[in-house]
């Protein structure tokens, strides 16, 4: 009786386990099935989506559009009116890169021509920027002529003023071309371009007496009438 049993409980161990087994092998066989069935549909999406057809011009563009705004934001459109640097120009405008230029005055002057009719120097006004080298610039209307008709100039036509220098002494150092001297000049006309020059630097207090030169070189006369080899004052003439 007793080996009865045994084998009896043996043919049921074993029959167990045949039934394990063929559970277990079940199970594999049902994950390997799901598993081949996944793959195959992956496969068939990929093949689906190797057949799409192109996009088209506007979608390529809407496509470009939407990666721009996941990814990095393009530029912002330009205002109307403005190009792309209108920015550092507005930035230059308030002064953070160009200082603002000062403004322009005025300054008076007094320019000596002759009174014909008077046989006498007389003054015309005339308004000038004032500026660095406002000696010069005076200089440059005295020979530029007379507005009144009733004045006249007798330095003579296409003279000009190569340079102008006021010495800590008061000097007044005025160099002209040698057109100057080109002019047939009597001893009168001659000392009224003489006059004219001197009297018009003569009105700025940093100046105490003038020194002609004609082409950089002190010279003995303008035309042979008058000694002009040294500085001359107003109150020479």
């Amino acid at each position: 009786m007793k080996k009865k049993g045994v084998v009896t409980g043996i043919l049921f161990v074993v029959l167990l386990a045949f039934v394990f087994q063929a559970e277990i092998g079940g199970f594999f066989a049902s994950v390997r099935s799901k598993a081949h069935d996944a793959v195959n549909a992956d496969t068939a999406a990929l093949m689906e989506n190797e057949n799409l057809p192109a996009l088209s011009d506007s979608e390529a563009d809407d496509s470009e559009s939407t990666t721009e705004e996941e990814g990095t934001a393009s530029a912002p459109p330009v205002p109307e009116g403005m190009t792309a640097d209108s920015e550092s120009t507005d930035q230059e405008e308030d002064g953070s890169a160009e200082e603002t230029s000062a403004p322009v005055t005025y300054k008076e002057v007094s320019l000596y021509f002759v009174n014909d009719a008077e046989n006498e120097m007389a003054v015309e006004k005339r308004s000038i920027v004032n500026q660095v080298g406002v000696a010069k610039t005076t200089m440059q209307e005295l020979l530029s002529g007379p507005v009144d008709t009733s004045l006249a100039s007798y330095i003579p036509d296409g003279t000009q003023v190569l340079g102008i220098n006021i010495g800590e002494d008061g000097i007044c150092t005025v160099d002209f071309s040698e057109d100057i001297q080109k002019a047939e000049l009597n001893s009168t006309e001659e000392r009224y371009v003489i006059e004219s020059i001197v009297e018009t630097l003569s009105q700025f207090d940093s100046v105490s007496a003038v020194q002609i030169r004609v082409n950089g070189e002190v010279v003995q006369s303008l035309t042979g009438h008058w000694d002009i080899s040294h500085p001359i004052s107003s109150e020479d003439l």
